[in-house]
Parts: structure tokens; C-alpha cells; sequence
């Protein structure tokens, strides 16, 4: 299709703009997640294509954009599989043991639509959720907490991310459900589930020489091996119910648990080549291991009111998040400086004990009133309260195997609580972004709390912010 394209990771992008939203004849499809839609639905069911700015869900309350619309693909099925089964099932195994293996069926029968697939290879084709990286690309550490208010039309969470370095084994296994219950099918409901289990393998070897004279050279060498295993479970769901054309309720959790060990060990070295005798400058062993389990619990309930007046609207939020993440580590580092025929040592022999956990709470309220024909006022308030715990405590070892000597300059523990009020209102002339002036202004009231026992010499934290945020956004489509 013109104007769309797909790079090497999956992701999807429409008219410069990426995708995140993907629908099935207007119903969500394994969530957030444009590529598992388009990976997973055969050509022969597609009748077409559509490419639009999906509006929020307050946005499609009141009628008019506010601006957290995102770009969406919507797959128009074929009338004919309404009620019918589809799928397609695949395998190959080639050189050096590769191989890769899956598929998907899908059953529909009417407003019911129930998805299956699998993914089995060790060809690098890894299918993750941003969750999933857990312990593969960072520490650990974190505040926990975090996060921003939802405004509905779609998430970045995304299953897929970029290649991973080395030889990647995948076990991906996922089901997608949809439908509308009740006599007046005003319940809509879409869950899904994925599992993910990805090994990871990584040798690299590395040489490389720097001439100086003629009979002066420097080499400088490195080898490395790393092995990694995770495991992902993850839990969608949006319900929507309604109670009649001017009342909706929403509730929308979402779930993730996640683990991942890994391994990894290396050496480095660099000496002169000074004709036929070698001067060595310096060299290092290294080896770690790593422990982490972790995971993220959220909901939202909603409940939105449409008055009989076109574009007044309530609508009442509430959300939590809780998260956890707990790991433990152990890091080896050995290095020898050499010169003038003496020899120094530098040793670092650590264990690392890492917990955070977190949890938000948030309450909203917004209102929306028309202004003339095209005009709109909006206010919202919003309240919400952060809580946040870390609580990493680093030991050395004592020489005799054991790690009991505290390093409490590289510890670092902390308890805090951030407390918001938020009150906003906007005055936006224009339905859409094709033609849209808007202006406002926040006024943020922040609390932050906090207690720090380590590191030594930290004091405790009181402090109150009051911020004014103006905004004006004006927007016109040229062609």
C-alpha cells in the first residue's frame, strides 16, 4: 500500500507516522499490537484497508479531537468469514539445526471471535512485549510507580521489539478473544493472552591491532559469551458496557509477569608487539549472574455520560498500578595494569540484592460543554498519589567465599510519595485537526515526600511545587 511501510522489527508506519492501533472489522486484536494483527490474518480474508487518526475515547464522547488522537489501520474482513474458520500452519528446518515452526487459526461466528497462534524458532524471529526486557537490557532499578494519566485511543505497549544480539530461541504461544454479550449485546468484551519464552546465546571474539613503527604494534583483544532466559505472561482486557445510548461503563486491567536469568563471562587484553617481544599494558576477567522476577498489575474503570445536548459530557475515572521487581546479582571484575615490570591489581568481587515495588492511585473527573457551533470548554481534575520503595544493598566478598562486608556507598535505599492535584481547563474552536485553534492552562499542585537511608548523609525530602502550564495548539491541514 502507498504511504505504508514495515521495517525490519515489525513496526508499522503510516504516512510518516507509526501505528498503534490495529483493529479487526473495528474490534481489538492481541491489544495494542499492530504486528501481531498484520502477522497473523491471511490476504484471503482481507476485503480493506483502512488508514485513520483514531480519536481518543473522550475524544469520540464529545466530538471533538483533543488531540491524543493515534494513527490506526482498521482490517475490513470479507462478509463471508463472519462465520467461518481460517488459519494456516508453517514449518522449516534447515542448516546447523535451525528451525522455525507455527501458525494460527481463528474461529468467527458472529459477534465471537476466537484467535490462536504460535511462534517456534531459534532464527531470531523474537515476538516481546516492552515488559519482557526485564533484567535484558538494563539493571533493574527504577522508581517504580510512574506513568501518565490515560486518556483511551490506543497504548505503545507493543509484543514485538528490535533483533537481538546472537542466536535467539522463541517460544511464543498466544490467544485473542472478542465478543458482545447480553440480549442487546451492549456488553463488548476483547482479552487476550500471550506467553513468551526467548533464549538467548551470545559468543563474540574480537582482535584488532594498531601499527605504531615499523616494528612497533598494538593488539588489543576481547572475548565474550552471555546466555539469557525470560519468560513473559501477559493479560488484556477492555469491557465496555452499556447501559443505554448516554451511559458507558469501561473497565480496562491489564496484567504482566515476567522473569529472567542470565549469565555472562568475557576477558580482555592489550599488550605492544615490539619486534619479537611482547609488553603487556593491561588485562581483565569478568563474569556475572543476574535473577530477576517481576510484575505490573493495572486497571482502569471509567464511566462516561453523554447529556442530550451534543458535546456536553461527564466523565469519572479511577485507576491503580501496582509493580514489583526483585532481583539479586553477581558481578566478578579482575584486572592487571602492567609497567616499568610491576604489576597492579584491581579487584571487584560484589553480590547486589535489588527489590523496588510501586503503586499509583489516581481519580478523575472532566466535564465538556459546547460553545456555539464549533466551539467547545472543557475542564478536568485530576488527583493522584505515587508511592514508590527501592531497596538495594551491595556487599563485597570477604576473601573466604562469603559476601557479608556492606558496601553502603553503592547502596541505596529509599521510600518516597508524591502527591498531585491537577485542575485544567481548555477552549478549543474546531471539531477536527483539519482546522483546530485551542488555548488552556494547568495548574499543578505537587507533594513530594521522602526518606533516604542510603547512601550515608542523605537527608530526608519535603517539598511542594505550584506550576502553571499554559497550552495553544493551532493545527490546519494543507493538502
Amino acid at each position: 500500500m502507498p504511504g505504508i511501510t514495515v521495517d525490519r522489527s515489525g513496526s508499522v508506519t503510516a504516512q510518516g507516522e507509526q501505528v498503534r492501533k490495529v483493529t479487526v472489522d473495528g474490534k481489538d486484536f492481541f491489544g495494542d499490537d499492530a504486528t501481531m494483527a498484520l502477522k497473523n490474518l491471511p490476504s484471503e480474508v482481507v476485503d480493506k484497508i483502512q488508514v485513520f487518526d483514531r480519536l481518543s475515547d473522550q475524544a469520540q464522547l464529545t466530538g471533538f479531537d483533543d488531540g491524543n488522537s493515534v494513527k490506526a489501520i482498521n482490517i475490513v474482513t470479507k462478509s463471508q468469514v463472519t462465520n467461518g474458520q481460517f488459519g494456516r500452519i508453517y514449518a522449516g528446518y534447515g542448516t546447523e539445526d535451525r528451525y522455525a515452526a507455527g501458525g494460527n487459526i481463528s474461529f468467527f461466528s458472529g459477534d465471537r471471535r476466537v484467535s490462536f497462534v504460535g511462534n517456534f524458532n531459534n532464527i531470531n524471529q523474537q515476538n516481546f512485549a516492552s515488559q519482557d526486557l526485564l533484567g535484558l537490557t538494563s539493571s533493574g532499578g527504577g522508581r517504580g510507580g510512574g506513568g501518565g494519566s490515560y486518556r483511551g485511543g490506543g497504548g505503545s505497549d507493543n509484543f514485538s521489539v528490535g533483533m537481538e544480539p546472537g542466536i535467539s530461541k522463541t517460544n511464543a504461544f498466544g490467544v485473542n478473544f472478542s465478543d458482545k454479550w447480553g440480549k442487546k449485546k451492549n456488553f463488548d468484551v476483547a482479552a487476550s493472552y500471550f506467553f513468551n519464552n526467548s533464549n538467548n546465546t551470545n559468543e563474540t571474539n574480537r582482535l584488532s591491532q594498531t601499527p605504531f613503527t615499523t616494528d612497533s604494534i598494538r593488539f588489543t583483544g576481547s572475548n565474550s559469551f552471555s546466555n539469557s532466559n525470560n519468560n513473559n505472561h501477559r493479560f488484556n482486557l477492555r469491557a465496555e458496557y452499556k447501559i443505554d445510548s448516554n451511559n458507558t461503563i469501561y473497565i480496562i486491567p491489564s496484567i504482566s509477569f515476567q522473569d529472567n536469568n542470565a549469565a555472562s563471562s568475557g576477558s580482555n587484553y592489550t599488550y605492544n608487539l615490539i619486534g619479537n617481544e611482547i609488553d603487556s599494558i593491561n588485562s581483565s576477567i569478568n563474569r556475572s549472574n543476574s535473577n530477576r522476577n517481576g510484575y505490573n498489575i493495572n486497571n482502569n474503570i471509567m464511566y462516561r455520560h453523554s447529556f442530550a445536548k451534543r458535546g456536553r459530557t461527564l466523565s469519572l475515572g479511577f485507576q491503580t498500578a501496582f509493580n514489583k521487581n526483585a532481583g539479586e546479582s553477581y558481578n566478578y571484575n579482575a584486572l592487571k595494569y602492567y609497567k616499568d615490570g610491576i604489576v597492579t591489581d584491581s579487584l571487584l568481587d560484589q553480590y547486589r540484592d535489588n527489590n523496588t515495588n510501586g503503586n499509583r492511585y489516581s481519580a478523575r473527573a472532566n466535564y465538556s460543554e459546547p460553545i456555539g457551533k464549533e466551539g467547545q470548554l472543557e475542564f478536568e481534575y485530576e488527583y493522584e498519589v505515587q508511592h514508590n520503595k527501592a531497596d538495594q544493598q551491595t556487599y563485597a566478598n570477604d576473601g573466604g567465599g562469603n559476601y557479608d562486608i556492606f558496601q553502603p556507598l553503592q547502596s541505596n535505599k529509599f521510600d518516597n510519595t508524591i502527591t498531585t492535584n491537577t485542575a485544567e481547563v481548555d477552549y478549543r474552536l474546531g471539531r477536527s485537526r483539519d482546522n483546530q485553534f485551542s488555548i488552556g492552562v494547568d495548574f499543578q499542585n505537587s507533594k513530594l515526600e521522602g526518606n533516604r537511608i542510603y547512601p550515608p548523609g542523605a537527608t530526608p525530602i519535603r517539598q511542594h511545587f505550584n506550576t502553571l502550564l499554559p497550552n495553544m495548539r493551532w493545527s490546519k491541514k494543507l493538502v
